[in-house]
């Protein structure tokens, strides 16, 4: 008998922690979607900056400035990647664009060292450090390499196209130091050679 008079208690009961528990998911995504509208205003605003900001760089005869907003652009769009589904296939597009010049510019590194006029311990050290550069940057357009980088670099969890882009340009950076330094070795008797090179003191 007090079972009986127990069942609808527990009835009503479970219904309440039901529809409880609907509420609550209901918030939830309530909230997600309010901040990924907050997050996409943003986003598009900064990403609407950059783009004046790049042009104006190009349109002043800046192009170290235009490169660093570009540079800040990607990492915007990898952000965009990391918090809206809707911008991670651009970002599966662009993702290849830091591998790809990476290749691009430490293959270039790599034949101005080796026609340069060096001693050989600097030829030796800068080919070989440009040849791991190439070969670093390009395997890096593979993800799980990214994402191994990123681990090793930043200890995250799960690495976010935003630490993978991050990751990219940290190894280009230590690995482009020595290259860099050597390749300016090459050139400077060919800049000491031509009187005619400019030199813009604003963008230095």
């Amino acid at each position: 008998m007090e079972l009986a008079d127990a069942r609808p208690r527990l009835r009503d009961e479970l219904r309440l922690l039901t529809d409880r528990r609907a509420l609550l998911v209901e918030l939830l995504v309530a909230g997600r979607r309010s901040g990924a509208r907050r997050a996409r205003r943003g986003l598009a605003l900064w990403l609407g900056l950059l783009a004046v900001c790049g042009l104006g760089g190009l349109l002043f005869d800046q192009p170290e400035a235009a490169g660093l907003v570009a540079l800040a652009a990607m990492f915007a769009a990898a952000q965009a990647a990391d918090l809206d589904p809707r911008w991670r296939p651009a970002w599966t597009l662009l993702a290849f664009v830091p591998p790809a010049g990476g290749v691009a510019f430490f293959g270039y590194l790599l034949v101005l060292i080796a026609q340069g006029e060096l001693s050989v311990a600097q030829r030796v050290a800068g080919v070989a450090l440009a040849a791991a550069g190439v070969i670093v940057l390009g395997l890096s357009a593979i993800p799980s390499f990214a994402a191994g980088l990123a681990r090793r670099l930043f200890h995250p969890e799960l690495p976010s196209s935003t630490l993978r882009f991050a990751a990219q340009l940290t190894v280009a950076g230590l690995l482009l130091a020595v290259p860099a330094w050597f390749a300016f070795d090459a050139l400077k008797p060919a800049l000491l050679e031509n009187p005619h090179v400019r030199v813009s003191y604003l963008g230095v």
